[in-house]
């Protein structure tokens, strides 16, 4: 890809580089399925051929920090010009382990988003109130439910014991909920938030508003009620995580 003539551009407009040539041939066998492979590209492969072409996907805000990438990552093993440079081999197989670790967890992630495509589906389908869509599982919802308009809030069970009350967003890789929680919940825990809302299992809310939890399935969802018939304007409250 460094040749004059490059390796070629994808559809995205984001040229492949090494990374994204060995995912082309392979991408596919080592996820399993096409879609899987797709979006694995889309969310990892794309961006790390973006840095290694040169090309910029985002603008940078100049008075704040850089976002750390996953370039910078495999990046800080290479060695300092105070370093033994004969220990490179050594460092890139360090990278290496974890470059291999990261790849396998996205794969599971994206098995587990298609997997559960249809329980999102279905459960929005089932749904009383299209604002508000309950899940009995933890399932990967948040590339799939913004296909539907109506959505503001899931609720749904974590591996901790308790039930999370979670704002929608159009976007998921931005912070601008459909609709903010309620901005008197804001930063609130237990007894104080219980207090302001009623709940008596409440348990906490993100002072950025984008959260809440509970210790039930039914307080969980009392929340997510009390939150629908609140005035939020987030045209000026929008979260900023």
């Amino acid at each position: 890809h460094h040749q004059k003539e490059g390796a070629g551009v994808r559809e995205n407009s984001i040229p492949y580089a090494a990374f994204g040539l060995v995912w082309k041939k392979f991408g596919e066998a080592l996820s399993g399925n096409r879609e899987a492979a797709g979006r694995i590209d889309r969310v990892l492969v794309s961006p790390l051929d973006a840095s290694d072409n040169g090309v910029t996907l985002a603008e940078a805000v100049t008075s704040l920090p850089a976002e750390y990438t996953l370039s910078d990552m495999v990046d800080v093993f290479m060695p300092t010009f105070e370093e033994d440079v004969s220990e490179i081999d050594t460092a890139f197989m360090e990278a290496v382990l974890i470059a291999k670790r990261v790849i396998l967890r996205e794969i599971a992630r994206s098995e587990a988003i298609i997997s559960s495509r249809k329980e999102v589906e279905r459960a929005y389908e089932e749904a009383p109130d299209k604002r508000l869509i309950v899940f009995q599982k933890d399932y990967s919802w948040k590339e799939t439910l913004p296909q539907f308009s109506e959505p503001l809030y899931v609720v749904h069970p974590t591996n901790r014991g308790v039930w999370f009350l979670m704002c929608v967003r159009d976007n998921p890789n931005t912070f601008i909920n459909r609709k903010d929680l309620p901005k008197e919940w804001a930063g609130l825990r237990d007894a104080e938030l219980a207090a302001v809302t009623g709940i008596t299992d409440a348990i906490f809310c993100h002072r950025n508003r984008f959260m809440a939890v509970a210790r039930s399935k039914d307080g969980a969802i009392a929340l997510a009620r009390l939150a629908l018939r609140a005035n939020t304007n987030n045209q000026e409250t929008s979260s900023k995580q």
